[in-house]
């Protein structure tokens, strides 16, 4: 995907058509990925651009207050003394409030579409855990690739980064085997259970089948999500 020059958002002296057509290609983009169902990058992208702008526009708008107050001027010996703050600062910063309220509301469309999407794939992803386990923090799983008719077994491992004072949890993923619907015989189950006979390594390993029928993109789409409720699943315990 393209990348948007946030900082044009903050020029003064910026050509604003010129802004406005390339927001809208860098929207169009981000559109278009969710039309074919592919979340990530583009919905983390539009989630930041979001924050990005909110948080700017929140500013513009106390800059522009501020600049007003001072233009009021004071009254001294009845004479009016007002600040040398030019009105043509004041428009340009009404541009830019504009400006920012005007991508505020495209990329907020946007979220929207794509957090359905999430929400519809979050919604029709089961997992079920099968034999007993103690240690959860590292497992495979296994799910279908509708698009592509492939089994796919996976190895997890749930891990914590120290980022802030409560940590943020994170999964890591591997591909092991890629199975196509052809040579599948037997339930996922089963599959699953006789490739933990066969593996070394890791003491009584968590097991997942994940059920879907989703027919979306595997990693742009459906991995994302899946992580994200693997996760919220292991911490449960």
């Amino acid at each position: 995907m393209s990348s948007f020059k946030f900082e044009d958002l903050l020029s003064y002296d910026a050509d604003w058509e010129t802004i406005q057509y390339s927001f809208l290609k860098k929207v169009k983009e981000i559109n278009s990925c969710f039309k074919k169902f592919k979340l990530y990058p583009a919905l983390d992208e539009v989630i930041l651009l979001v924050t990005k702008i909110e948080n700017l526009l929140k500013k513009k708008i106390e800059q522009k207050f501020l600049l007003e107050k001072e233009v009021e001027g004071s009254l001294i010996n009845d004479i009016i003394y007002v600040a040398d703050s030019p009105k043509n600062i004041s428009s340009e910063k009404d541009k830019i409030i504009e400006l920012l309220r005007w991508s505020l509301s495209l990329l907020k469309d946007s979220l929207t579409e794509g957090m359905v999407i999430y929400e519809f794939v979050n919604s029709n992803l089961k997992i079920r855990q099968i034999g007993k386990s103690t240690n959860r923090t590292e497992g495979y799983f296994v799910i279908k690739d509708i698009k592509k008719s492939l089994l796919l077994i996976n190895h997890y491992s749930s891990s914590t980064l120290n980022l802030s004072e409560t940590g943020y949890e994170t999964i890591d993923t591997k591909i092991l085997r890629a199975i196509p619907f052809t040579l599948v015989d037997k339930s996922l189950e089963d599959i699953l259970f006789d490739f933990k006979r066969h593996i070394t390594g890791i003491s009584n390993p968590a097991l997942f089948v994940i059920d879907s029928e989703i027919d979306f993109p595997y990693f742009e789409t459906i991995l994302p999500v899946l992580k994200d409720k693997l996760q919220e699943e292991i911490s449960l315990f």
